[in-house]
C-alpha cells in the first residue's frame, strides 16, 4: 500500500463521481470522462446504438465531458427523446454549412470569407 496524505485521497475522492444505471448498478468514473466511455464499459453494442445520454435529467451529447454525477440513462433510437436530439443535430448540420463563413484578419479588419459560388447558382439567387 501506498502512504498518502489524507488530502491527496480527499483531493482523489472529490474528483470521482458516481453514475446510477436504470438498473440499480453504480458506477464511478473520474469526473471529466465522456459518456461514450462509460457507456463503452457497458457494452459495444450500445455504444453503437447510443445517441445522447440523460444525466440527472439533462440530456447531453456522448463527447461533453461528465461533470456530476446521478441517474445516467442511454437514449437509443428507440427512445422517444433521442428524436429531439437527432432534429436538433440534423438542424445544425443543415445551418452551418449554409452559413459557410470563416473569420480571417486581414490588414487589421475582420472579414468574412464565405465558399465560391459559381455563375450559375449566382444567377438561381
Amino acid at each position: 500500500m501506498i502512504d498518502r496524505p489524507d488530502s491527496a485521497i480527499s483531493a482523489t475522492r472529490d474528483n470521482m463521481i458516481t453514475l446510477t444505471l436504470p438498473d440499480g448498478a453504480m458506477r464511478t468514473v473520474a469526473r471529466g470522462t465522456l459518456p461514450s466511455e462509460v457507456i463503452r464499459s457497458i457494452g459495444e453494442r450500445l455504444l453503437r446504438d447510443a445517441i445522447a445520454v440523460e444525466v440527472d435529467g439533462q440530456i447531453q451529447d456522448l463527447v461533453t465531458p461528465l461533470r456530476s454525477g446521478g441517474s445516467f440513462r442511454v437514449l437509443t433510437r428507440s427512445d422517444p427523446r433521442s428524436l429531439d436530439v437527432l432534429r436538433h443535430s440534423a438542424a445544425l448540420r443543415s445551418v452551418l454549412p449554409a452559413l459557410g463563413t470563416r473569420n480571417d484578419r486581414r490588414g487589421g479588419s475582420l472579414n468574412c470569407v464565405r465558399p465560391r459560388i459559381s455563375p450559375s447558382e449566382r444567377e438561381s439567387r
